[in-house]
């Protein structure tokens, strides 16, 4: 005959193997819902404010955004806005000239606290690739021309 001890214990194994085996949801972390603008957008003009919107609330504290211009200095700062917590803002200054800018996100997850870095771009009144040309012809260029005038110095000497 099984005491009413035993019987205890086999209900706690029981319950204890069932909790164990029990799917559990996943410990994921938020994730970027909507962005404004889009990751290397181009803008025919600057944007009067960059927006983030993820899908759970961020910690106000620990979440920031700094755009930076294309010299890396920096043009503004944003947080969490106060009435939406999942939105990380900012404003931008008025008078933005072309040029290419970086959205650095700082996320911190209210769930976990868990905390995140990214970085996004957007271009006003140019492409990446007119940015990149625009910044890199005159390096190339100067390469180029020393390597045309290495290679004529070589094959006269011969």
């Amino acid at each position: 005959m099984i005491t009413s001890r035993w019987r205890n214990a086999v209900w706690l194994l029981l319950a204890t193997l069932v909790l164990l085996i029990a799917p559990r949801p996943a410990a994921a972390h938020g994730y970027l819902v909507r962005a404004i603008p889009e990751d290397r957008a181009v803008l025919d003009r600057a944007p009067v404010r960059v927006q983030y919107w993820f899908s759970e609330s961020l910690e106000p504290e620990f979440s920031t955004i700094t755009i930076r211009d294309a010299a890396r200095s920096i043009i503004a700062e944003g947080s969490v806005d106060p009435l939406n917590a999942t939105l990380l803002t900012v404003r931008l200054p008025s008078g933005l000239p072309d040029g290419a800018y970086l959205s650095e996100l700082k996320i911190a997850f209210a769930s976990d606290g868990h905390v995140v870095y990214d970085t996004r771009s957007f271009f006003v009144g140019v492409s990446a690739e007119a940015e990149a040309d625009r910044r890199g012809a005159s390096t190339i260029g100067s390469i180029g021309a020393g390597l045309l005038i290495v290679g004529v110095a070589l094959t006269r000497r011969r």
